[in-house]
């Protein structure tokens, strides 16, 4: 019998009473930002190397043919660019970082769970997949961050997480947290880097790991983008695993002092016991000394920022704090169990382990609908079939979350 089918007999052989759950909004937005005008000064930027380092807000990145983050709602395409380790008259190259933060925020997270969001653009120098001289940087995002001074990649302040843009370094997820630096596997399991030897298995580059080809899935012609396409080398074709050349969305959610990290919904890493008084970070890094061979298409931008707490007492399950249970709680929720997290604001039945009765507890007595309603219109039908069988991951094996058909949180 192929796994559809089995898929299908399972998904009959499931039945409850299916209802309606009425929800409000009881997260708070503590810090919203499309950066559309020029909201500078509302923020405290930090630069590793003057000169070499920067943050540019109110940049219109469609000058570059980028297009408008997925967030943005207006149509607008400002945000801030951000830039690590450019020449600069003739110093040499150096490892460098860029941060900034809202100025005074630390004081409103205080004793709060929340979770920061942003969309995140990374630029490269091509050409690709390989990635020119210098390609290698990386964004980063953080919590519990003092600000009292620019961190170079690689220095501790609160907790940190960092992703390459064209996977290009040995470890492209980085973690940086109790004073540790660890590269981690796509589990979420961390690997002391210091400590990697031949006994290590599973390859810690995205571009070598299948687990994150699911929101990397490579494939952009380079040439073929607007403005830059074709200039200074900027052509090629991106692997699977090479984040850049198009928009993804980055988070942590903080519960407690559980730290998590996530792209596109998709959890990367996890930091328990993380250092999480005081501000966010939003920065950019060159782990390398090495100067980008053409400076000018190797940058970050990041747009649509936002902080804010959970649902509360108002929306149990509803992970991403819109108030609303819907694919992307679900979908965070499966994925969150498939990779192995011990977050516990993922056990929602109180039983001390986060596993499919999590899922079954969300789907029933939740949103009061059924195992297999994969897409959440109350109902098992021939429509959840469709869209399951469209998404084909019981066919092919790839990665899959609750609405292409990971019910149990076996990531399949």
């Amino acid at each position: 019998m192929s796994r559809s089918r089995s898929l299908f007999f399972t998904l009959l052989s499931v039945g409850l009473t299916a209802g309606t759950l009425t929800t409000s909004a009881q997260a708070e937005v503590l810090w919203s930002d499309d950066f559309s005008t020029d909201t500078s000064g509302d923020y405290t930027v930090l630069e590793f190397s003057p000169g070499r380092d920067g943050a540019i807000f109110n940049y219109d990145y469609s000058a570059v043919g980028i297009p408008d983050a997925p967030n943005t709602t207006d149509g607008s395409t400002k945000g801030v660019r951000l830039f690590a380790n450019k020449p600069f008259e003739d110093t040499v190259g150096a490892t460098s970082a860029v941060q900034f933060f809202p100025t005074g925020l630390d004081a409103a997270l205080e004793g709060k769970d929340f979770s920061v969001q942003f969309d995140i653009w990374m630029n490269t120098n091509g050409p690709m997949p390989g990635g020119g001289a210098g390609s290698t940087e990386a964004f980063m995002i953080g919590v519990g961050f003092t600000g009292d001074f620019a961190i170079e990649a690689g220095n501790y302040d609160g907790s940190y997480f960092t992703i390459t843009g064209e996977a290009g370094a040995t470890v492209d997820v980085r973690t940086f947290a109790n004073e540790s630096y660890n590269g981690f596997n796509a589990d979420g399991t961390p690997f002391n880097v210091t400590e990697l030897d031949d006994t290590v298995t599973r390859p810690l580059g995205t571009d070598a790991n299948p687990y994150y080809h699911e929101i990397f899935p490579g494939g952009i012609d380079v040439s073929a983008l607007d403005v830059q396409g074709g200039e200074d080398e900027q052509i090629g074709i991106t692997n699977a695993g090479q984040m850049a050349f198009e928009w993804h969305t980055a988070k942590i959610e903080v519960f407690g002092t559980t730290a998590s990290f996530l792209v596109d919904e998709l959890l990367i890493a996890e930091v328990q016991d993380a250092d999480v008084e005081g501000n966010i970070l939003v920065g950019y890094a060159d782990y390398f000394a090495s100067e980008a061979g053409y400076p000018e298409w190797v940058f970050g931008i990041v747009d649509n920022l936002i902080v804010s707490t959970f649902g509360g007492d108002g929306v149990t399950g509803d992970f991403d704090g819109n108030g609303t249970l819907d694919s992307g709680d679900i979908n965070t929720l499966t994925a969150a169990i498939a990779a192995g997290t011990s977050n516990a604001a993922y056990d929602l039945t109180g039983d001390t382990l986060i596993d499919a009765d999590d899922i079954t507890y969300w789907a029933h007595d939740l949103k009061k609908t059924w195992i297999g309603d994969a897409n959440l219109d109350g109902e098992f039908n021939t429509s959840d079939l469709v869209t399951l069988f469209a998404a084909g991951t019981y066919e092919n094996g790839e990665a899959a979350v609750w609405t292409t058909g990971d019910f149990t949180g076996d990531g399949v």
